[in-house]
Formats: structure tokens, sequence, C-alpha cells
């Protein structure tokens, strides 16, 4: 089962920008898994895809990783350089999942919060 429908439009704040299951990922060690979703409708440029891997390899870790990447037109209007946005999770396997999605709240709240954004971007902690 998918992590989105497939496919999944989601919104950027400006634009919407669908996404398509690409493919699962394979060669990952034993006990994870994942896939690769890809904005066919982005500039072959832009290379605007997500990935979504779980790890479950551990006895005593779970992780889960939600990783968007895309390439993004610098100051020069030519040059394309690489933006990637992570969020990730880890935790032991008895935690449940009302307790990850707890955490998640509190950080879909900080996100949430105005001037978040720029503050972060500007490197405020």
């Amino acid at each position: 089962m998918s992590l989105f429908t497939d496919p999944v439009t989601l919104n950027d704040g400006t634009d919407d920008h669908i996404f398509a299951k690409r493919n699962d990922l394979t060669g990952m060690k034993t006990g994870s898994y994942g896939s690769l979703w890809i904005e066919s409708a982005a500039a072959q440029a832009v290379s605007s895809k997500m990935t979504v891997k779980h790890d479950e390899s551990s006895a005593t870790v779970r992780r889960r990783l939600l990783q968007y990447k895309y390439n993004a037109l610098i100051a020069d209007g030519v040059t394309y350089k690489p933006i990637t946005i992570n969020v990730s999770s880890a935790g032991h396997p008895e935690h449940t999942d009302a307790q990850f999605t707890v955490a998640l709240g509190i950080v879909r709240a900080a996100l949430a919060k105005a001037g978040f954004d720029a503050a972060f971007n500007d490197g405020l902690s």
C-alpha cells in the first residue's frame, strides 16, 4: 500500500504539483523498503521527486523518511542547483502509532507557525 494515492496532488502555496509513483526502491537492506514519486510535468532540469523510505531492519529503531528534492534556478537564471527537504522519524518499535502521531503533530504545528518559513530559511533557531 502506498503512502499517497497515485497520483497525488500537492500544493506549494502557489501551484499544484502532481506526483506519480514511479517505482518501488530496490537494493535496500533486508527490512527496508520505499518508493520513488516523480513530478512528470516538471522540466527535466528541475528533476522534482519525492522519496519515501522505511527501515525496520533494527530490533531497536524504526526509521521513516520522506524526502523532497528538486533543482531550482539560482540568481543567474541559467544554472540549476538542488534543494532537499527531509522529514524523518526514528523511535523504538514498541512506540505506538499514536505516539508517533503526537510527535508529528508538534512538527506540523511548528511548520504552520506564522513566519516560520522566513525565520527558518534565515537560519534563526
